[in-house]
């Protein structure tokens, strides 16, 4: 199995997270938990293949709902930790950016 399927997955779970679609059950184990003002969702995948490459897929939500960390555990116990900080959302475009 390529990493390429597995950032895939998880680049889908943090554009569905952010658009506030459901997850997906049928590929995975979800686990909800309080940590805080946090929430965390844990993501194990269903599929051998998969598990045997990502013990877990971990989301860890803010109080208004906002993706803060995205880790992706192996199952050495080694990982991939990306903290989203200084988001600046719905900002104002110029025009002019999209004119060449």
């Amino acid at each position: 199995m390529s990493s390429s399927k597995l950032f895939k997955q998880l680049n889908s779970l943090i554009i569905n997270s952010i658009k506030g679609d459901m997850f997906d059950a049928e590929e995975f184990h979800i686990e909800y938990y309080k940590s805080g003002n946090n929430s965390l969702v844990y993501f194990k995948p269903k599929d051998k293949k998969s598990a045997s490459f990502i013990e877990v897929f971990q989301l860890t939500f803010n109080a208004q709902g906002d993706v803060e960390i995205v880790k992706m555990v192996e199952p050495s116990g080694d990982y991939t930790k990306i903290v989203f900080s200084n988001k600046v959302l719905n900002n104002p475009v110029s025009d002019a950016l999209f004119n060449h």
